[in-house]
């Protein structure tokens, strides 16, 4: 029979309290702080107050998720706007389940059983008359910009959606005329 010696058993209790104290490290972003303050307060806290789509467009993994997430997770926008949603699209888009996520942050219950146009109804109803922030991310496609953005009411209540994409054609598309911030690559300097 085989039995541990107290260094081992020393070790392992030591590894083992260590493990259950490592911290996960949050999104960090590194650089593009300037497009970040210049995104929050000139497109999205200032400007018209009809609904304006605000478009982040560059290349897969050169952070416009962690931009928007940012964005979407600062206290001044957290108070600027009533209420806040997002949802991922992705290449294999499914109209119900973006339209389930938003649902679930903006009433907070969501019905599976519904179909595509009973969900975006009631998404349209909970927005209605509110200031909201959308965040759609990763946007392929101009059809799916086109299945979804009619649930967005315009009330002039100074609403905003921030939308990325991989497309310039589709962000371009969305944003209706007002030029997509284009997400660049970091210097050197930049990115230490």
């Amino acid at each position: 029979m085989y039995t541990k010696s107290k260094d081992e058993e020393a070790h392992l209790a030591s590894t083992t309290s260590i493990s259950q104290h490592v911290v996960e490290p949050q999104d960090m972003m590194v650089g593009h702080e300037n497009e970040l303050e210049m995104i929050m307060q000139d497109q999205l806290a200032r400007g018209a107050s009809e609904l304006e789509v605000v478009s982040i467009v560059g290349i897969g993994g050169i952070g416009k998720t962690t931009l928007a997430d940012k964005i979407y997770n600062d206290p001044f926008i957290m108070s600027h706007f009533d209420i806040r949603a997002k949802a991922t699209v992705s290449q294999e888009y499914c109209a119900k389940k973006v339209l389930l996520s938003l649902l679930s942050s903006t009433s907070g219950k969501i019905d599976e059983h519904q179909d595509d146009g009973q969900l975006a109804d009631r998404l349209q109803k909970s927005l209605k008359g509110r200031r909201y922030l959308i965040v759609i991310d990763d946007i392929w496609t101009e059809r799916a910009w086109d299945d979804i953005n009619l649930c967005f009411p315009d009330c002039n209540c100074g609403s905003r959606i921030l939308l990325t994409t991989r497309n310039m054609e589709v962000a371009e598309y969305a944003s209706a005329g007002k030029p997509p911030n284009q997400m660049r690559l970091l210097n050197f300097d930049e990115s230490w």
